[in-house]
């Protein structure tokens, strides 16, 4: 069951350079501004969901305000939308991917060893962060060369 998740997760990533090019090549033939580009991605993605949730009918959670904090979920999900389209005719696809790679898991082992966000705790160990710095390496050779 673990290698359904493991495969799930390695074709979630192919996808990252393939919605960048899709949403670069918005922005190149059609709206000519990244935030117009941006702001298509995102309808497009939230009628899916929307359509997602009719289809599924997952029982609605009690109406509340979130608290102010939360919003930054979005706030962050336009930010790297925006920023990806803007970066990846600069950098190129396998240097914008490592490069967002390296970013992801640097983060993601700080949160891990300090159980941010709800994250399971799990330390920093050297194997782990010997294995960003080896992602960081792989980061600027592609970038490089």
């Amino acid at each position: 069951m673990e290698l359904i998740w493991v495969l799930f997760a390695f074709f979630l990533g192919v996808a990252m350079p393939l919605q960048t090019g899709v949403n670069m090549s918005i922005t190149r033939d059609w709206t000519h501004h990244t935030l117009l580009s941006a702001l298509l991605s995102s309808l497009i993605t939230s009628a899916s969901l929307a359509l997602a949730v009719l289809a599924v009918r997952p029982p609605w959670p009690q109406m509340k305000l979130m608290p102010l904090w939360q919003y930054s979920g979005g706030l962050l999900g336009a930010t790297v939308l925006a920023g990806i389209i803007v970066a990846g005719p600069r950098l190129g696809a396998a240097a914008l991917m490592a490069l967002l790679l390296a970013g992801q898991l640097s983060a993601a082992v700080v949160f891990d060893h300090f159980g941010v966000l709800g994250f399971s705790m799990k330390a920093a160990t050297l194997p782990r962060i010997l294995g960003i710095l080896l992602i960081g390496i792989g980061a600027f050779l592609v970038r490089r060369f």
